[in-house]
């Protein structure tokens, strides 16, 4: 079984994929808590009971990737392939230096890529929020960065006296009847609405009205639901391109 780890601003999610792609077995642990030895291989137990021939890690924390590379090496004796430009993507990467695009942005084009072709735009919404552009023939286009959801929200409230920290959940209408309802409503519309936006503007850019929009991350589910853009969930999004990047890349 493949070990698939993606490592975000703030947490770990692991996960166990069968010869299929299919994850069987996913943990979350907060990235702080990897960055000993011990937290890494404390992280990694819950798979202890299962054959894992093979691991593959997309990273944006360097300070946690020697820890969790150790405790694969010891815990399951295998080595850890790395995401990066130089592997076997098929991808075609349209930048000035390849090598500064975050690991998750590769693994989860790769996956789009896999699942629904190209054109593709896709949108990662975590801690910081992505939007990556493949265009026909799997070109890498580029990709904008901008504050996650729950980044803004904490920054919102932070800096506003009568704004306080919320939970977001779905919204019961467009326009919030308190202030509270408004906060959350603001917060997944506006998104949704960029998210339609985007896929909108990247249509014209690229003069190519089949882009397909795929959404992932920590709150694309609450988001999806509120895009006019027919838009694809894929809450796995990262670990179905990191199995397409190890079946490329590995050796038999």
């Amino acid at each position: 079984m493949l070990l698939a780890l993606d490592t975000g601003n703030s947490n770990l999610v692991a996960g166990l994929m069968d010869d299929n792609g299919n994850v069987v077995r996913e943990t979350r642990t907060a990235t702080g808590e990897l960055l000993t030895k011990d937290g890494a291989e404390k992280a990694l137990e819950i798979f202890a009971e299962f054959s894992v021939s093979g691991c593959i890690l997309c990273s944006v924390v360097p300070s946690a990737d020697e820890p969790l590379i150790q405790a694969v090496k010891d815990q399951f004796c295998v080595e850890v392939l790395r995401v990066g430009p130089d592997l076997d993507t098929g991808l075609t990467f349209n930048v000035k230096d390849p090598y500064t695009i975050g690991q998750d942005l590769i693994a989860g084009a790769v996956g789009a890529v896999s699942l629904y072709g190209a054109p593709a735009i896709i949108f990662d919404l975590g801690t910081a929020s992505t939007c990556c552009l493949v265009g026909k023939g799997s070109v890498y286009e580029g990709h904008l960065i901008y504050p996650g959801i729950r980044t803004g929200l904490d920054a919102q409230a932070a800096h506003c006296a009568k704004l306080p920290d919320i939970d977001l959940v779905p919204p019961e209408s467009f326009v919030g009847k308190t202030t509270l309802d408004a906060m959350n409503s603001g917060a997944l519309y506006s998104n949704a609405s960029m998210i339609d936006g985007l896929t909108r503007r990247a249509r014209r850019e690229l003069h190519d009205s089949n882009i397909t929009p795929v959404l992932t991350g920590g709150f694309a589910k609450l988001i999806a639901p509120l895009c006019e853009e027919s838009v694809h969930l894929e809450e796995d999004l990262i670990p179905k391109g990191l199995f397409v990047l190890f079946e490329k890349n590995r050796t038999h």
